[in-house]
């Protein structure tokens, strides 16, 4: 059992991993058709986010970045 800290606005709470990707699976279905991305990954410490973006390129560019950084992010995208 892997434990990970989630921060959310301005308070950190600890849970297992399993709980925090289940969450934020459920956010991605939530956001179904918007192009923004919703948590940022980095050693077990997930940021949970509200970065919306006008257009699949923005969020994209914006993705590409956090990546650079070494984060994995989590993100939900308009297909049109």
């Amino acid at each position: 059992m892997t434990n990970a800290i989630v921060l959310l606005k301005d308070h950190g709470y600890k849970m297992e991993k399993k709980k925090a990707l289940k969450m934020i699976e459920d956010l991605i279905k939530e956001f179904k058709g918007s192009n923004v991305i919703l948590a940022i990954e980095k050693n077990n410490v997930f940021e949970m986010r509200n970065d919306k973006f006008n257009c699949a390129y923005d969020l994209l560019t914006a993705t590409q970045d956090w990546i650079k950084r070494g984060y994995k992010v989590y993100y939900a995208r308009c297909m049109m």
